[in-house]
């Protein structure tokens, strides 16, 4: 796990977590306690984590082995730490375009949910009149 206090150089990596829309193909359910789970109906899979936590997960892995690393040497600004710092430049680009692809992803899931329900109001609408006119 993540020490929140010691490692607030990381903390970047769990807003993006928190924030990550769900990935396309992947939908958001409540149980009957509440508690979100995901489902992949193409796939049928379904998950108690957020279908990204894993990718978010080796980020923090990996971003936290070049800190270590770079700690362990103590040389100040190396090579190494020039290198690692591109690395991370370059995953952070990688995380950046993903989260905007999830969010993406998120928007289309919430505009055809908005449909559906509007559909569906106007199917309740449409069968409240039909019983009125029968009971009529």
């Amino acid at each position: 796990g993540m020490d929140p206090i010691k490692e607030q150089g990381h903390m970047w990596i769990c807003r993006m977590a928190l924030q990550a829309p769900v990935p396309e193909g992947w939908t958001a359910h409540e149980d009957g306690d509440g508690n979100t789970y995901f489902y992949h109906e193409a796939k049928g899979l379904s998950s108690w984590e957020h279908p990204s936590d894993q990718f978010f997960r080796r980020l923090y892995q990996r971003c936290k082995a070049v800190d270590d690393q770079l700690l362990a040497q103590n040389q100040g600004v190396s090579a190494a730490a020039t290198h690692a710092n591109k690395e991370l430049s370059g995953q952070l680009e990688l995380v950046k375009t993903r989260y905007e692809e999830l969010k993406a992803s998120a928007d289309k899931v919430l505009q055809e949910n908005e449909a559906f329900a509007r559909s569906a109001a106007v199917r309740a609408q449409e069968a409240e009149e039909l019983k009125m006119r029968h009971a009529a």
